[in-house]
């Protein structure tokens, strides 16, 4: 009866240990998955501010004037003309605030293509950008703490294995015996 206990009770460790070694390697995964999304959000956003600052670089400016403000100050209605001439009206876009009906504003437009414009407003033009660097940032943070945790913890109970065992039986265990005591 005491050995089928006592098997019992092992058993129950090891799938203990197997539970513990899945959930490690999940959560090595999800941080992985993290942290890769974050590296790809963070490349999009690079080549996202490259392209905002080629398109600064390049635009031709004009004067523009805010004709309507539908939401308040944030996205007005903007009209200006351009070198030849043409009146274009648009709804700007972009993490912007603050614009009343009558305010002048510059607007970068492209000379190929009036109809591809931007206020000459940080938000407007690098919003995008700010908005991807910020959430690659955070994806990659909490994707390399995930990895990094469940090594520490790893190592952390290495360490605690070598501790107990050296108070135990009075000598240090390291390496390839640490693992083999530790299976015991």
């Amino acid at each position: 009866m005491t050995y089928d206990f006592l098997y019992l009770k092992n058993e129950i460790a090891m799938q203990d240990t197997l539970i513990e070694k899945q959930k490690q390697i999940l959560a090595t995964i999800f941080g992985f998955a993290f942290a890769s999304i974050g590296v790809l959000l963070l490349f999009v956003g690079c080549i996202s501010g490259l392209i905002s600052h080629e398109f600064k670089k390049n635009a031709v400016r004009a004067a523009g004037v805010v004709v309507a403000t539908p939401d308040g100050g944030s996205h007005p209605m903007v009209r200006f003309t351009t070198a030849e001439g043409k009146a274009i009206t648009y709804r700007q876009n972009g993490m912007i605030d603050g614009y009343s009906v009558g305010d002048q504003v510059t607007v970068l437009y492209s000379a190929k293509d009036p109809y591809d414009h931007q206020l000459d407003a940080f938000g407007a033009v690098y919003g995008n950008t700010c908005v991807l660097g910020c959430l690659g940032s955070l994806f990659f943070l909490v994707g390399t703490t995930e990895v990094f945790r469940n090594r520490q913890i790893k190592a952390l109970n290495r360490i605690i294995d070598s501790f107990l065992a050296f108070v135990t039986s009075g000598r240090l265990i390291e390496g390839p015996d640490l693992l083999a005591n530790r299976n015991r």
